[in-house]
């Protein structure tokens, strides 16, 4: 029967799983499913993730050798238990994947891997910025991180972080009794009957994708408010923060970095930035987009083929 090797690269937005053949980095099925991240959806989460592994099976005729699961929140405790745990127990119930290698592992790791191959002298950096943020590099042959602590403690640079300041903008021209003219705000905010409480249950009673989704709104504005530009400017330069601590804790000369996520891939402005700002802090260093994060799967699969069978 024909084997498969599955990548799956859960976020804050949805989940993408891709198979591939062997000996092959060519896809050979797909599937997108909902919000992938256990920290901030728990046990729906794991059910999007499970969901699209199923979807990509049924869509084959074989078996899975094995499964990378790049997740967004997968160190999270889910009613007291690991979400790693709870997502490997569903993933061993699909008839496919019941036998496969399963690596379950923090979406820029499975990023990472897609990108680079550990190097003594090199550090290579991947650099999410989607929903949330988060920065990991291969440090010679060690992972190290920087950020990644969530929307309350982190996620700078992210189209969440964006959409905060934003929000932080307009209460404070409220607290100062400064209008707030209709044309700043998205539709979301203009369907409350009273800003004020809009705001609130946006932050305080939605999840955080619903703040992320206020980035394109806030990009659009840019041209004609300064705040916006500033905003943009100062989410970026928040994501250099943890991008430079990465590249400053390690003595390797040689500095790469790819960036994935939706919102430093699909906005032009905020990437610009955020290059910019890059290669003022750290000239010379190699910046590129991300290859496709479940390619990761191939070069673990590897890994996985030297540690048990070699």
């Amino acid at each position: 029967m024909k084997e498969f090797i599955i990548g799956i690269d859960a976020g804050g937005t949805k989940t993408r799983a891709c198979a591939y053949g062997i000996d092959s980095s060519t896809p050979i099925a797909e599937a997108v499913t909902g919000c992938g991240n256990p920290a901030s959806a728990g046990e729906s989460a794991i059910a999007e993730i499970v969901r699209a592994a199923e979807e990509v099976c049924a869509s084959l005729d074989g078996i899975c050798a094995f499964a990378a699961i790049g997740a967004a929140g997968s160190s999270a405790q889910i009613g007291g238990k690991p979400a790693r745990e709870i997502l490997m127990e569903q993933l061993r119930t699909i008839p496919c994947t019941k036998n496969a290698g399963i690596e379950i592992l923090p979406d820029a790791e499975l990023s990472l891997y897609a990108n680079f191959e550990p190097s003594p002298d090199t550090v290579s950096a991947i650099v999410i910025s989607g929903t949330g943020s988060a920065v990991f590099a291969f440090s010679g042959e060690s992972i190290v991180r920087a950020g990644g602590w969530g929307n309350i403690l982190g996620d700078g640079g992210s189209g969440y972080h964006v959409g905060l300041l934003f929000l932080r903008r307009l209460t404070h021209l409220m607290d100062c009794g400064e209008s707030v003219s209709p044309d700043l705000l998205p539709p979301v905010l203009s369907s409350y009957p009273d800003l004020r409480s809009g705001i609130v249950d946006l932050v305080c009673r939605q999840p955080k994708s619903a703040v992320a989704a206020l980035a394109p709104h806030i990009v659009s504005l840019c041209e004609s408010w300064e705040p916006a530009r500033r905003i943009l400017a100062d989410s970026a330069s928040a994501l250099v923060d943890d991008t430079e601590c990465i590249f400053r804790r390690s003595h390797q000369t040689n500095r790469n970095l790819a960036y994935t996520g939706g919102f430093i891939t699909h906005c032009d402005r905020f990437r610009e930035a955020f290059v910019t700002e890059l290669n003022r802090r750290i000239p010379g260093i190699s910046v590129q987009p991300s290859a496709d994060p479940t390619l990761g799967a191939i070069r673990l699969y590897r890994r996985y083929k030297e540690k048990n069978y070699d």
